[in-house]
Protein backbone atom coordinates (compact mmCIF):
# COMPACT_ATOMS: atom_id res chain seq x y z
CA UNK A 1 0.00 0.00 0.00
CA UNK A 2 1.33 3.42 -0.96
CA UNK A 3 2.76 5.70 1.74
CA UNK A 4 1.72 9.35 2.15
CA UNK A 5 4.76 10.75 0.25
CA UNK A 6 4.19 8.18 -2.52
CA UNK A 7 0.54 9.16 -2.87
CA UNK A 8 1.42 12.87 -3.05
CA UNK A 9 4.06 12.17 -5.70
CA UNK A 10 1.55 10.00 -7.58
CA UNK A 11 -1.03 12.80 -7.47
CA UNK A 12 1.38 15.29 -9.02
CA UNK A 13 2.64 12.93 -11.72
CA UNK A 14 -0.41 10.85 -12.63
CA UNK A 15 -3.64 12.62 -11.60
CA UNK A 16 -4.21 15.61 -13.91
CA UNK A 17 -6.73 17.19 -11.55
CA UNK A 18 -4.08 17.50 -8.83
CA UNK A 19 -1.11 18.45 -11.03
CA UNK A 20 -1.20 22.12 -9.96
CA UNK A 21 -2.17 21.59 -6.33
CA UNK A 22 0.29 22.72 -3.67
CA UNK A 23 1.92 20.00 -1.59
CA UNK A 24 0.19 21.37 1.52
CA UNK A 25 -3.25 20.86 -0.01
CA UNK A 26 -2.36 17.38 -1.24
CA UNK A 27 -1.09 16.44 2.22
CA UNK A 28 -4.36 17.68 3.71
CA UNK A 29 -6.30 15.50 1.27
CA UNK A 30 -4.25 12.41 2.03
CA UNK A 31 -4.40 12.94 5.81
CA UNK A 32 -8.19 13.20 5.75
CA UNK A 33 -8.76 10.26 3.39
CA UNK A 34 -8.20 6.54 3.50
CA UNK A 35 -6.74 3.98 1.12
CA UNK A 36 -8.82 0.83 0.64
CA UNK A 37 -7.79 -2.26 -1.32
CA UNK A 38 -10.36 -4.26 -3.32
CA UNK A 39 -10.07 -7.74 -4.80
CA UNK A 40 -11.08 -8.65 -8.35
CA UNK A 41 -14.88 -8.58 -8.82
CA UNK A 42 -15.41 -6.73 -5.55
CA UNK A 43 -17.85 -3.82 -5.65
CA UNK A 44 -16.33 -0.45 -4.77
CA UNK A 45 -19.46 1.66 -5.18
CA UNK A 46 -23.04 0.83 -6.08
CA UNK A 47 -25.30 2.34 -8.72
CA UNK A 48 -28.06 4.39 -7.11
CA UNK A 49 -26.18 4.86 -3.84
CA UNK A 50 -25.63 8.26 -2.27
CA UNK A 51 -22.26 9.78 -3.16
CA UNK A 52 -20.20 10.02 0.02
CA UNK A 53 -16.67 10.08 -1.41
CA UNK A 54 -14.56 11.20 -4.33
CA UNK A 55 -12.54 8.22 -5.56
CA UNK A 56 -9.02 8.14 -6.96
CA UNK A 57 -7.65 4.95 -8.51
CA UNK A 58 -4.12 4.49 -7.11
CA UNK A 59 -3.48 1.09 -8.69
CA UNK A 60 -5.24 -1.57 -10.74
CA UNK A 61 -8.27 -1.08 -12.97
CA UNK A 62 -11.99 -0.76 -12.34
CA UNK A 63 -15.06 -0.87 -14.60
CA UNK A 64 -18.11 1.39 -14.47
CA UNK A 65 -21.33 -0.35 -15.53
CA UNK A 66 -25.05 -0.47 -14.81
CA UNK A 67 -27.99 -2.75 -15.46
CA UNK A 68 -30.19 -1.62 -18.30
CA UNK A 69 -33.36 -2.75 -20.00
CA UNK A 70 -34.09 -6.43 -19.50
CA UNK A 71 -31.39 -6.78 -16.85
CA UNK A 72 -28.56 -6.56 -19.39
CA UNK A 73 -25.41 -4.94 -17.96
CA UNK A 74 -24.05 -2.02 -19.95
CA UNK A 75 -20.38 -1.13 -19.55
CA UNK A 76 -19.69 2.61 -19.55
CA UNK A 77 -15.93 2.38 -19.43
CA UNK A 78 -12.79 1.27 -17.63
CA UNK A 79 -10.78 3.43 -15.24
CA UNK A 80 -7.07 2.92 -14.64
CA UNK A 81 -4.55 4.26 -12.15
CA UNK A 82 -4.66 8.06 -12.01
CA UNK A 83 -8.32 8.35 -12.99
CA UNK A 84 -11.17 9.42 -10.72
CA UNK A 85 -14.87 8.77 -10.28
CA UNK A 86 -17.78 10.04 -8.22
CA UNK A 87 -17.34 13.68 -9.22
CA UNK A 88 -20.55 13.81 -11.26
CA UNK A 89 -22.74 12.63 -8.39
CA UNK A 90 -20.99 14.91 -5.90
CA UNK A 91 -21.29 18.00 -8.08
CA UNK A 92 -24.96 17.43 -8.94
CA UNK A 93 -26.08 15.92 -5.64
CA UNK A 94 -27.45 12.88 -7.46
CA UNK A 95 -27.01 9.15 -6.75
CA UNK A 96 -24.14 7.32 -8.44
CA UNK A 97 -24.86 6.47 -12.09
CA UNK A 98 -22.93 3.19 -12.17
CA UNK A 99 -21.63 0.21 -10.27
CA UNK A 100 -17.87 0.48 -9.88
CA UNK A 101 -16.32 -3.00 -9.84
CA UNK A 102 -12.66 -3.94 -9.45
CA UNK A 103 -11.26 -5.73 -12.51
CA UNK A 104 -8.15 -6.78 -10.64
CA UNK A 105 -6.75 -6.18 -7.19
CA UNK A 106 -6.67 -2.42 -6.84
CA UNK A 107 -6.13 0.41 -4.38
CA UNK A 108 -8.57 3.30 -4.16
CA UNK A 109 -8.22 6.55 -2.21
CA UNK A 110 -11.57 7.53 -0.70
CA UNK A 111 -11.75 11.29 -0.21
CA UNK A 112 -14.72 12.34 1.99
CA UNK A 113 -17.28 14.72 0.49
CA UNK A 114 -16.31 17.39 3.04
CA UNK A 115 -12.72 17.49 1.73
CA UNK A 116 -13.95 17.34 -1.87
CA UNK A 117 -16.02 20.47 -1.27
CA UNK A 118 -13.62 22.40 0.95
CA UNK A 119 -10.28 21.58 -0.71
CA UNK A 120 -10.75 20.28 -4.25
CA UNK A 121 -13.68 22.36 -5.50
CA UNK A 122 -12.21 25.48 -3.86
CA UNK A 123 -8.93 25.14 -5.78
CA UNK A 124 -8.48 27.43 -8.84
CA UNK A 125 -9.39 25.67 -12.08
CA UNK A 126 -10.62 22.50 -10.38
CA UNK A 127 -14.31 23.04 -11.14
CA UNK A 128 -13.55 23.66 -14.83
CA UNK A 129 -11.44 20.48 -15.01
CA UNK A 130 -14.09 18.39 -13.24
CA UNK A 131 -16.83 19.83 -15.49
CA UNK A 132 -14.88 18.86 -18.61
CA UNK A 133 -14.37 15.34 -17.24
CA UNK A 134 -18.10 14.95 -16.55
CA UNK A 135 -19.04 16.38 -19.96
CA UNK A 136 -16.63 14.09 -21.83
CA UNK A 137 -17.93 10.99 -20.06
CA UNK A 138 -21.58 11.89 -20.63
CA UNK A 139 -20.86 12.64 -24.29
CA UNK A 140 -19.38 9.16 -24.66
CA UNK A 141 -22.39 7.53 -22.96
CA UNK A 142 -25.00 9.56 -24.84
CA UNK A 143 -23.47 8.56 -28.18
CA UNK A 144 -24.83 5.04 -27.57
CA UNK A 145 -28.67 4.99 -27.22
CA UNK A 146 -28.62 1.83 -25.11
CA UNK A 147 -26.00 3.17 -22.71
CA UNK A 148 -27.82 6.50 -22.60
CA UNK A 149 -31.12 4.83 -21.69
CA UNK A 150 -29.35 2.87 -18.97
CA UNK A 151 -27.68 5.95 -17.51
CA UNK A 152 -30.94 7.89 -17.57
CA UNK A 153 -32.91 4.93 -16.12
CA UNK A 154 -35.23 4.76 -19.12
CA UNK A 155 -36.47 1.18 -18.91
CA UNK A 156 -39.86 -0.48 -19.10
CA UNK A 157 -38.37 -3.61 -17.52
CA UNK A 158 -36.43 -2.39 -14.45
CA UNK A 159 -36.37 -5.86 -12.89
CA UNK A 160 -35.22 -7.74 -15.99
CA UNK A 161 -38.07 -10.25 -15.71
CA UNK A 162 -39.63 -9.87 -19.13
CA UNK A 163 -38.90 -12.26 -21.97
CA UNK A 164 -38.19 -9.98 -24.89
CA UNK A 165 -35.60 -9.16 -27.48
CA UNK A 166 -35.22 -7.26 -30.71
CA UNK A 167 -37.74 -9.62 -32.31
CA UNK A 168 -40.31 -12.20 -31.14
CA UNK A 169 -38.72 -15.47 -30.10
CA UNK A 170 -39.94 -19.01 -29.54
CA UNK A 171 -37.70 -20.46 -26.84
CA UNK A 172 -37.47 -24.06 -25.69
CA UNK A 173 -35.79 -24.50 -22.29
CA UNK A 174 -34.41 -27.89 -21.23
CA UNK A 175 -33.46 -28.99 -17.71
CA UNK A 176 -31.97 -32.47 -17.93
CA UNK A 177 -31.62 -34.36 -14.64
CA UNK A 178 -30.25 -37.75 -13.68
CA UNK A 179 -33.57 -39.50 -14.40
CA UNK A 180 -35.89 -36.74 -15.57
CA UNK A 181 -36.31 -33.96 -18.12
CA UNK A 182 -38.19 -30.73 -17.50
CA UNK A 183 -39.05 -28.53 -20.44
CA UNK A 184 -40.72 -25.16 -20.99
CA UNK A 185 -41.75 -23.48 -24.22
CA UNK A 186 -42.03 -19.68 -24.32
CA UNK A 187 -43.55 -17.59 -27.09
CA UNK A 188 -42.43 -14.03 -26.35
CA UNK A 189 -45.09 -12.60 -28.66
CA UNK A 190 -47.96 -14.50 -27.04
CA UNK A 191 -47.75 -15.61 -23.40
CA UNK A 192 -50.98 -17.59 -23.83
CA UNK A 193 -49.03 -20.11 -25.91
CA UNK A 194 -46.56 -21.06 -23.17
CA UNK A 195 -46.27 -24.79 -22.43
CA UNK A 196 -44.32 -26.95 -20.00
CA UNK A 197 -43.79 -30.57 -19.16
CA UNK A 198 -41.94 -33.19 -17.16
CA UNK A 199 -40.74 -36.68 -18.07
CA UNK A 200 -39.90 -38.74 -14.98
CA UNK A 201 -38.13 -42.04 -14.28
CA UNK A 202 -36.13 -42.07 -17.51
CA UNK A 203 -34.37 -45.42 -17.87
CA UNK A 204 -36.56 -46.92 -15.11
CA UNK A 205 -39.87 -48.73 -14.95
CA UNK A 206 -42.85 -46.42 -14.80
CA UNK A 207 -41.57 -43.70 -17.13
CA UNK A 208 -44.22 -40.98 -17.22
CA UNK A 209 -44.83 -37.78 -19.19
CA UNK A 210 -46.84 -34.82 -17.85
CA UNK A 211 -47.60 -31.94 -20.22
CA UNK A 212 -49.59 -28.74 -19.79
CA UNK A 213 -50.27 -25.97 -22.27
CA UNK A 214 -52.93 -23.59 -23.56
CA UNK A 215 -55.13 -26.53 -24.63
CA UNK A 216 -55.09 -28.34 -21.30
CA UNK A 217 -53.10 -30.99 -19.45
CA UNK A 218 -52.28 -34.62 -20.04
CA UNK A 219 -50.44 -37.47 -18.36
CA UNK A 220 -49.30 -40.62 -20.11
CA UNK A 221 -47.16 -43.64 -19.44
CA UNK A 222 -44.11 -44.19 -21.65
CA UNK A 223 -42.09 -47.34 -22.33
CA UNK A 224 -38.92 -47.74 -20.32
CA UNK A 225 -36.30 -45.92 -22.41
CA UNK A 226 -33.45 -43.42 -22.48
CA UNK A 227 -33.08 -39.69 -23.09
CA UNK A 228 -33.35 -39.93 -26.88
CA UNK A 229 -36.81 -41.48 -26.60
CA UNK A 230 -37.80 -39.04 -23.85
CA UNK A 231 -36.97 -36.03 -26.02
CA UNK A 232 -38.87 -37.55 -28.96
CA UNK A 233 -41.91 -37.97 -26.70
CA UNK A 234 -41.55 -34.33 -25.62
CA UNK A 235 -41.38 -33.17 -29.24
CA UNK A 236 -44.42 -35.26 -30.11
CA UNK A 237 -46.49 -33.43 -27.50
CA UNK A 238 -45.17 -29.99 -28.48
CA UNK A 239 -46.18 -30.62 -32.10
CA UNK A 240 -49.36 -32.66 -31.53
CA UNK A 241 -52.53 -31.34 -33.17
CA UNK A 242 -54.52 -31.74 -29.93
CA UNK A 243 -52.08 -30.28 -27.37
CA UNK A 244 -49.18 -28.83 -29.38
CA UNK A 245 -47.92 -25.26 -29.62
CA UNK A 246 -45.52 -25.54 -32.60
CA UNK A 247 -45.77 -27.08 -36.04
CA UNK A 248 -42.21 -28.46 -36.13
CA UNK A 249 -38.63 -28.02 -34.96
CA UNK A 250 -38.02 -25.18 -37.40
CA UNK A 251 -40.47 -22.98 -35.53
CA UNK A 252 -38.24 -22.86 -32.42
CA UNK A 253 -35.75 -19.99 -32.58
CA UNK A 254 -33.41 -21.10 -29.75
CA UNK A 255 -32.97 -24.01 -27.34
CA UNK A 256 -31.63 -23.12 -23.87
CA UNK A 257 -30.04 -25.75 -21.63
CA UNK A 258 -29.57 -25.56 -17.90
CA UNK A 259 -26.02 -26.69 -17.07
CA UNK A 260 -25.05 -27.11 -13.43
CA UNK A 261 -21.33 -26.32 -13.49
CA UNK A 262 -19.43 -23.85 -15.63
CA UNK A 263 -16.34 -23.71 -13.43
CA UNK A 264 -14.36 -20.50 -13.84
CA UNK A 265 -14.61 -20.76 -17.61
CA UNK A 266 -18.27 -19.91 -18.23
CA UNK A 267 -19.66 -16.80 -16.55
CA UNK A 268 -22.66 -16.07 -18.78
CA UNK A 269 -25.01 -17.73 -21.25
CA UNK A 270 -22.87 -19.29 -23.98
CA UNK A 271 -23.63 -20.44 -27.53
CA UNK A 272 -22.95 -24.17 -27.64
CA UNK A 273 -20.40 -25.38 -30.19
CA UNK A 274 -18.56 -28.69 -30.30
CA UNK A 275 -15.66 -27.02 -28.48
CA UNK A 276 -17.91 -25.56 -25.78
CA UNK A 277 -19.61 -28.93 -25.29
CA UNK A 278 -16.22 -30.58 -24.82
CA UNK A 279 -15.28 -27.94 -22.23
CA UNK A 280 -18.53 -28.52 -20.34
CA UNK A 281 -17.83 -32.25 -20.34
CA UNK A 282 -14.30 -31.60 -19.07
CA UNK A 283 -15.83 -29.89 -16.01
CA UNK A 284 -17.60 -33.10 -15.02
CA UNK A 285 -15.23 -33.81 -12.09
CA UNK A 286 -16.65 -30.69 -10.43
CA UNK A 287 -20.25 -31.94 -10.85
CA UNK A 288 -20.09 -35.68 -11.61
CA UNK A 289 -23.80 -36.24 -10.94
CA UNK A 290 -24.93 -33.41 -13.19
CA UNK A 291 -22.64 -32.27 -16.01
CA UNK A 292 -22.45 -35.68 -17.76
CA UNK A 293 -26.27 -35.81 -17.86
CA UNK A 294 -26.45 -32.19 -19.06
CA UNK A 295 -23.99 -33.03 -21.86
CA UNK A 296 -25.98 -36.11 -22.87
CA UNK A 297 -29.15 -34.04 -23.04
CA UNK A 298 -27.49 -31.36 -25.16
CA UNK A 299 -26.21 -33.97 -27.61
CA UNK A 300 -29.65 -35.50 -28.05
CA UNK A 301 -31.37 -32.13 -28.45
CA UNK A 302 -28.82 -30.98 -31.05
CA UNK A 303 -29.79 -34.05 -33.09
CA UNK A 304 -33.50 -33.19 -32.84
CA UNK A 305 -32.97 -29.46 -33.46
CA UNK A 306 -29.88 -29.36 -35.73
CA UNK A 307 -30.67 -26.02 -37.40
CA UNK A 308 -31.43 -24.13 -34.18
CA UNK A 309 -28.85 -22.36 -31.98
CA UNK A 310 -28.38 -23.99 -28.58
CA UNK A 311 -27.34 -21.94 -25.56
CA UNK A 312 -26.00 -23.13 -22.19
CA UNK A 313 -27.06 -21.27 -19.04
CA UNK A 314 -24.89 -22.15 -16.04
CA UNK A 315 -25.96 -22.44 -12.40
CA UNK A 316 -22.57 -21.18 -11.31
CA UNK A 317 -22.52 -18.12 -13.60
CA UNK A 318 -24.55 -15.90 -11.25
CA UNK A 319 -21.88 -16.43 -8.58
CA UNK A 320 -18.88 -15.61 -10.76
CA UNK A 321 -18.51 -12.17 -9.15
CA UNK A 322 -17.64 -13.67 -5.75
CA UNK A 323 -14.41 -12.01 -4.55
CA UNK A 324 -11.46 -14.21 -3.69
CA UNK A 325 -11.93 -13.89 0.07
CA UNK A 326 -15.45 -15.32 -0.35
CA UNK A 327 -14.67 -18.22 -2.69
CA UNK A 328 -11.35 -19.47 -1.30
CA UNK A 329 -11.39 -22.00 1.53
CA UNK A 330 -8.99 -22.06 4.45
CA UNK A 331 -7.06 -24.86 2.76
CA UNK A 332 -3.65 -25.10 1.06
CA UNK A 333 -3.76 -22.81 -1.98
CA UNK A 334 -2.42 -25.56 -4.23
CA UNK A 335 -5.77 -27.37 -3.88
CA UNK A 336 -7.34 -24.42 -5.67
CA UNK A 337 -4.54 -24.14 -8.23
CA UNK A 338 -4.29 -27.84 -9.06
CA UNK A 339 -7.75 -29.26 -8.30
CA UNK A 340 -10.01 -26.20 -8.59
CA UNK A 341 -11.25 -26.62 -5.01
CA UNK A 342 -13.11 -23.39 -4.18
CA UNK A 343 -16.63 -22.16 -3.52
CA UNK A 344 -18.52 -21.83 -6.81
CA UNK A 345 -22.10 -21.31 -5.67
CA UNK A 346 -25.05 -23.25 -7.05
CA UNK A 347 -28.67 -22.78 -8.10
CA UNK A 348 -27.64 -19.44 -9.55
CA UNK A 349 -30.56 -19.11 -11.96
CA UNK A 350 -32.93 -19.61 -9.02
CA UNK A 351 -31.16 -17.12 -6.73
CA UNK A 352 -30.99 -14.56 -9.54
CA UNK A 353 -34.70 -14.85 -10.26
CA UNK A 354 -35.73 -14.83 -6.59
CA UNK A 355 -33.68 -11.70 -5.87
CA UNK A 356 -35.32 -9.90 -8.81
CA UNK A 357 -38.82 -10.98 -7.76
CA UNK A 358 -38.11 -9.82 -4.21
CA UNK A 359 -37.11 -6.40 -5.53
CA UNK A 360 -40.27 -6.28 -7.64
CA UNK A 361 -42.42 -7.22 -4.65
CA UNK A 362 -40.73 -4.58 -2.47
CA UNK A 363 -40.95 -2.01 -5.29
CA UNK A 364 -37.24 -1.31 -4.91
CA UNK A 365 -34.44 -1.34 -7.46
CA UNK A 366 -32.47 -4.62 -7.19
CA UNK A 367 -29.19 -2.76 -6.74
CA UNK A 368 -30.56 -1.05 -3.62
CA UNK A 369 -31.11 -4.27 -1.69
CA UNK A 370 -29.13 -6.67 0.46
CA UNK A 371 -30.93 -10.02 0.47
CA UNK A 372 -30.53 -13.60 1.62
CA UNK A 373 -32.03 -15.91 -0.99
CA UNK A 374 -33.05 -19.47 -0.08
CA UNK A 375 -33.35 -22.26 -2.66
CA UNK A 376 -35.15 -25.23 -1.11
CA UNK A 377 -35.43 -28.71 -2.61
CA UNK A 378 -33.55 -32.03 -2.71
CA UNK A 379 -30.50 -29.80 -2.98
CA UNK A 380 -30.77 -26.53 -1.06
CA UNK A 381 -28.62 -23.43 -0.92
CA UNK A 382 -28.37 -19.99 0.61
CA UNK A 383 -26.98 -16.94 -1.14
CA UNK A 384 -26.21 -13.46 0.19
CA UNK A 385 -27.01 -10.97 -2.58
CA UNK A 386 -25.47 -7.55 -2.02
CA UNK A 387 -26.78 -4.89 -4.41
CA UNK A 388 -27.67 -7.61 -6.94
CA UNK A 389 -24.22 -9.21 -6.75
CA UNK A 390 -23.74 -12.58 -4.98
CA UNK A 391 -21.43 -12.14 -2.04
CA UNK A 392 -21.59 -15.60 -0.51
CA UNK A 393 -23.16 -18.92 -1.43
CA UNK A 394 -23.47 -22.18 0.50
CA UNK A 395 -25.18 -25.36 -0.68
CA UNK A 396 -26.64 -28.18 1.38
CA UNK A 397 -27.64 -31.69 0.37
CA UNK A 398 -30.39 -33.92 1.70
CA UNK A 399 -29.03 -36.56 4.04
CA UNK A 400 -28.65 -39.96 2.49
CA UNK A 401 -27.66 -38.82 -0.99
CA UNK A 402 -24.30 -39.99 -2.22
CA UNK A 403 -21.57 -37.44 -1.57
CA UNK A 404 -18.96 -36.77 -4.21
CA UNK A 405 -16.39 -34.50 -2.60
CA UNK A 406 -15.34 -31.73 -4.95
CA UNK A 407 -18.72 -31.74 -6.72
CA UNK A 408 -20.12 -29.74 -3.82
CA UNK A 409 -17.12 -27.51 -3.22
CA UNK A 410 -19.53 -24.62 -3.32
Amino acid sequence: MKTKPEIIAFFKSSVPLFAQFADELLAKLVDGSRVVSFEANEAIAHCGAEATHFYVVLGGTVTASALGDGGVRQVFGQLKAGETFGEGALMAGNPLLADIIADSRCEILLIPVSLFQSVIVAAPGAVQFISRTIADRMKFIMADPVKAATALRQSDDPYGLKLKGERPEKILVINCGSSSVKYCYYDTANEARHARGLIERIGLDGTCLKHSGPKGELKKELPKSGYAEAFKAMLAELTAKEMGVISGTGEVSVVAHRVVHGGEKFTEGTLITDEVLAQIEALSPLAPLHNPVNVAGIREMRKLFPAVPHVAVFDTAFHHTLPAYAYLYGLPYELYEKRAVRRYGFHGTSHHYVSLRAAQFLKRRPNELRLVSCHLGNGSSLCAVDHRRPHYGHALRRRGRRRTGVSRAN
